[in-house]
């Protein structure tokens, strides 16, 4: 058992990469190519990623850097940054095991990095590159919970380093802080509990995240467009919770039809998960300690979905389904007390996520939206490449249906030909 945790990662990724194989090497779409065109060409002016672009956020390690680091270690080739994702993907099952391995045993731990890792949740964020920032952002946050609660003060220094990280990669590295709040005050043995020593060793991070909010709106300002709403409609929270919560037992649903292959999948997935947390239940097996931390984590991290109410952005889960995947791994506890019913289960539940991972790809209205506007991209590089450089100038239709759909066109002809880029015309 001890090889195979050592193994654990190494598993996920290989099997996440046969999983996500068909969609690997999709090409970049739409907005993607709102980074590619403005990244550093020398190292002379790469200080322009830290420049808060005009589109209302500021991630520059996550995106600005990342598509810059890409662009310079392999080039322009989305595969292998699909391929950077995905081993981040498994890294951070690997951190949601450590994290409930905190709490339980190893078989339970191992269920919450299987969850987490072959979820359906993550087929928009691995899928469109623009959104592997949320990839980044969930390491850089279970990184910085795991170390800020470590018992080795080495290791809660550098999560000041990571924390600090995590803020340049998303604005969901603010609940790092309560999180780590609510771990020391879940994990405090004594009784009558006393908060205050627990809180005042989470000052430090309750600082820096409100220098951080205090830079973010003085500098960047309020997140605007489509990130975020600018106002709340108290009445969608039941909603708005809801289907978020739902979304990680439902992502891939094929909605032309309710009996198909990838529905039933996901309701055997679904009915797997909820036999083993009844059977859990009539035992009394469960872990009190796990499931208010691992709820904890998702209400608070889910919250700031609050204001999304014009979109259903379905790559923000990645750092809400840890929380939800150490509830999962507490239904399992009793049930590895049973040897090979226990072995069977897994066997099962590994392999239905796995194939449900796969189908799913076909069917998830994200993905579908993703393939129409990344074949538009390659459809227009295919005119550069037919026209350039014979020609320096492009005269393309307005009413052109693959031109209204991607609405990039100039900004995928910049990111291939940088200075070179010709002139797009309109007639």
């Amino acid at each position: 058992m001890k090889n195979f945790k050592l193994l654990l990662p190494l598993i996920l990724f290989l099997l996440l990469v046969i999983a996500y194989y068909p969609i690997l090497n999709w090409f970049f779409a739409r907005d993607d190519f709102g980074f590619l065109p403005h990244l550093p060409t020398t190292l002379n002016n790469i200080s322009a990623i830290l420049t808060p672009p005009n589109y209302w956020f500021f991630r520059p390690l996550s995106q600005q850097f990342y598509f810059w680091a890409g662009e310079f270690l392999w080039g322009l080739n989305p595969e292998w940054f699909r391929l950077f994702a995905l081993a981040l993907l498994a890294i951070n099952s690997w951190l949601v095991y450590k994290l409930t391995k905190r709490f339980t045993k190893t078989g339970p731990a191992i269920i919450s990095a299987v969850f987490y890792g072959l979820n359906t949740t993550h087929l928009f964020e691995i899928g469109w590159i623009c959104a592997n920032y949320q990839t980044i952002s969930a390491t850089l946050f279970l990184l910085t919970v795991l170390l800020a609660t470590a018992q080795n003060k080495k290791a809660q220094l550098f999560s000041f380093v990571t924390l600090f990280l995590s803020f340049l990669s998303s604005e969901m590295s603010v609940f790092a802080a309560p999180v780590i709040v609510v771990y020391k005050l879940i994990k405090a043995k004594e009784r009558p509990l006393d908060i205050k020593p627990y809180v005042k060793s989470a000052l430090p991070y309750l600082g820096l995240t409100l220098f951080y909010l205090v830079f973010y709106f003085s500098y960047v300002r309020l997140p605007g467009g489509d990130v975020y709403g600018r106002f709340f409609d108290p009445g969608s929270l039941i909603k708005i919770l809801g289907k978020y919560l739902a979304y990680p037992f439902v992502a891939g649903f094929d909605r032309s039809g309710l009996i198909t292959p990838v529905n039933l999948l996901l309701a055997l997935k679904m009915f797997i998960l909820f036999q083993v947390a009844v059977f859990a239940m009539i035992e009394r097996r469960i872990n009190w300690r796990l499931v208010i931390f691992g709820s904890s984590w998702f209400l608070i991290t889910i919250s700031i979905f609050i204001f999304l109410s014009n979109h259903t952005f379905a790559y923000l889960e990645a750092i809400p389904m840890a929380g939800l995947s150490l509830v999962i791994a507490t239904t399992w506890e009793e049930i590895f007390s049973h040897k090979k019913i226990a072995t069977a289960v897994t066997a099962l539940l590994v392999a239905t996520s796995f194939v449900t991972l796969v189908a799913a790809q076909t069917t998830d209205p994200n993905l579908k939206w993703l393939n129409e506007h990344q074949q538009a991209s390659r459809y227009y590089l295919s005119l550069s490449t037919l026209n350039y450089p014979k020609n320096n100038r492009f005269v393309l239709d307005r009413n052109d249906e693959w031109l209204m759909e991607t609405t990039y066109f100039g900004h995928i002809i910049s990111a291939f030909y940088k200075d070179k880029s010709p002139a797009v015309i309109l007639k």
